[in-house]
C-alpha cells in the first residue's frame, strides 16, 4: 500500500504530517460550518466528544510525544521521562486522554476555535522543526548504512502521531455521520465514487459477482466463497518499521478448512433478514444482544430504511438510495451476529479472516467496512506496551476485534495487521461484517490468537 505507515521512508515523513494537519483544519472549519456555535456544541454521548476538545487533544498528543518528550529518539525502547511544560497553559489537564474522563470533556474550560486552530498550528511547527532536528542528528537521508533500528525509533513518534491523527479524522466523519451533517467527500458515497478517485481505495465487486452476490427478498441464496484449506497460520512478528504494540508478537493460529465470503454481507442479503423478522426473533441473538436490541427497541440498523424494495440510508445529512451489493453498515456486534446464526453461518476468527487474505487476496475483497470478527480484542503472547500505554492495554477483554478498513480509512494505515476494536453494541462505527461456514465445528486451536 503507497505511503503505508509501517514502511512509510523518513523523508516522506514531514509530507504525510502536513497533509493530515491540512485534514485536520479542514474538518475543524467544517464543524465550525455545520455546528455554527463557537462552543461547537453536540450533545453528551458515549460515541461522541466535545469536536474543540478532540481538535485539541489531536494537536496536544502530537506536541506530548514528540516537542514535548526528550526521550523520542529511543523509540519503542522510550523510558518514562518528565516531558517538557507545554506552551499552552493547562493543556495536559484539558486534552490528556489518560487523565480526562469521558464524561467531564464536556464541562471543561477549552478554547474557543481560533484558540485551538492556531494551537494545531502551533504544534504543527514544532513537529516539523523536531523532525528536522532529529533526521539532521542522524544524518539522515544521506547515511545509508544507518540500521533499521536507528531509523525506526527516531521516526517512531512521528509515525505514531501521524496515525493517531489519521484514526481521529476517521472518527470526525463518524461525529458528522450521527449528527447528520456532511464532511469533504461525503457528497460522493463509496458506492458511486468519482472516476478519479485516488484518495480512498474503493471496492465495487465485478458485474458478475454483483449478480451472484444478489439476494432475493424471501430467501438466502448461494453467495461466492473462498475455500481455505486446513493450515498453519503465521503472519511473523514484524522485523522493522512501524508497528502498533497489540500487532507486535507474530500472530500464528491451527486452522481447519472453512469456507468464507469473498466479501461482506450486503445491504439485500442483510435485507432478508429484516424481513424474515429478524429483529423479532430472540433465539437468533445473544442475550446481550438481545437486551441491546430491546433497550434501544430496533426494528432494523443504525440509519437505514426499505421502501417500496429500495434501499434509503441517512449519509450525512441525506436520504440517498443505496445499491443491493454495497456492504452492509452501520451495524453492532449483536447484528451481525444475529444475522450469522439466521444465516446458519458465523462470523470469522480474526486469524480466519487473515488466513483467507492472504491465501486468495485477489478474491478476498476488502476496504469499504471494517469487518467485526468472532474473536476478543486480546493480546497476543509476549505483549509488552509500547510508550503510549493507554492505546491497547485498557480495552483488552472487552471491545471486540475488526479486520480490514473503512471507505474513509486513511491508506496509511490499511494492513492485514491492523487490528481495530470497539465495544460490540457500538452501531455508529462504518463496520459490516463476513461469514463463515457454521456446518462443522472447525475447533480453530489459536496458537497465538483471540
Amino acid at each position: 500500500m503507497p505511503n503505508d505507515i509501517r514502511t512509510l521512508s523518513v523523508t516522506g515523513l514531514a509530507s504525510q504530517l502536513i497533509e493530515a494537519r491540512q485534514t485536520s483544519h479542514t474538518l475543524l472549519n467544517c464543524f465550525c460550518t455545520a455546528l455554527g456555535s463557537e462552543q461547537l456544541a453536540v450533545p453528551f454521548k458515549e460515541n461522541l466528544n466535545p469536536p474543540l476538545w478532540e481538535f485539541g487533544h489531536v494537536a496536544w498528543f502530537a506536541d506530548y510525544w514528540i516537542a514535548r518528550n526528550p526521550g523520542r529518539s529511543h523509540g519503542r525502547q522510550y523510558q518514562p521521562v518528565a516531558h517538557s511544560p507545554s506552551a499552552l497553559a493547562s493543556a495536559d489537564g484539558l486534552f490528556n486522554s489518560a487523565t480526562v474522563a469521558h464524561d467531564t470533556r464536556w464541562q471543561l474550560p477549552l478554547l474557543a476555535i481560533k484558540g485551538i486552530q492556531q494551537y494545531l498550528k502551533d504544534v504543527a511547527i514544532r513537529t516539523e522543526d523536531c523532525l528536522v532536528s532529529d533526521m539532521a542528528a542522524l544524518e539522515i537521508p544521506n547515511r545509508p548504512d544507518a540500521s533499521h533500528s536507528v531509523i525506526d525509533n527516531a521516526s517512531y513518534f512521528y509515525r505514531l502521531a501521524l496515525a493517531h491523527e489519521d484514526m481521529h479524522a476517521e472518527a470526525f466523519y463518524m461525529t458528522a455521520q450521527d449528527l447528520g451533517f456532511p464532511l469533504p467527500g461525503t457528497d460522493r458515497p463509496p458506492w458511486a465514487p468519482a472516476a478519479n478517485e485516488s484518495q480512498h481505495q474503493f471496492i465495487e465487486p465485478a458485474a458478475e459477482t454483483a449478480q451472484a452476490s444478489t439476494f432475493r427478498r424471501n430467501e438466502l441464496v448461494a453467495r461466492p466463497q473462498i475455500t481455505i484449506p486446513k493450515q498453519s497460520l503465521a503472519l511473523p512478528h514484524p522485523a522493522s518499521g512501524f508497528f502498533f504494540d497489540n500487532e507486535a508478537e507474530a500472530l500464528s493460529a491451527s486452522l481447519e478448512d472453512c469456507e468464507i465470503d469473498t466479501e461482506p454481507v450486503s445491504h439485500a442479503a442483510y435485507a432478508a433478514f429484516i424481513e424474515d423478522q429478524g429483529y423479532q426473533r430472540p433465539e437468533l441473538w445473544s442475550p446481550q444482544g438481545w437486551a441491546w436490541r430491546e433497550r434501544h427497541r430496533l426494528n432494523g440498523p443504525k440509519h437505514l430504511s426499505l421502501s417500496n424494495g429500495r434501499f434509503c440510508r441517512q449519509w450525512f445529512g441525506q436520504t440517498l438510495e443505496i445499491p443491493d451489493w454495497f456492504p452492509m453498515i452501520h451495524v453492532s456486534l449483536y447484528e451481525a451476529q444475529a444475522w450469522a446464526r439466521w444465516a446458519g453461518r458465523q462470523l470469522p476468527t480474526e486469524a480466519q479472516w487473515v488466513a483467507a487474505a492472504q491465501w486468495a487476496p485477489e478474491h478476498f475483497r476488502w476496504g469499504n467496512v471494517w469487518e467485526w470478527t468472532a474473536s476478543t480484542f486480546l493480546p497476543f503472547d509476549g505483549f509488552q506496551p509500547h510508550p503510549y500505554k493507554e492505546y491497547s492495554a485498557p480495552w483488552f477483554g472487552d471491545h471486540q476485534v475488526l479486520k480490514g478498513a473503512s471507505w474513509i480509512t486513511n491508506n496509511r494505515l490499511r494492513s492485514l495487521r491492523f487490528r481495530n476494536f470497539y465495544k460490540p453494541h457500538r452501531a455508529d462505527v462504518f463496520a459490516g461484517f463476513r461469514t463463515v461456514d457454521a456446518l462443522r465445528n472447525y475447533g480453530d486451536s489459536l496458537l497465538n490468537s483471540p
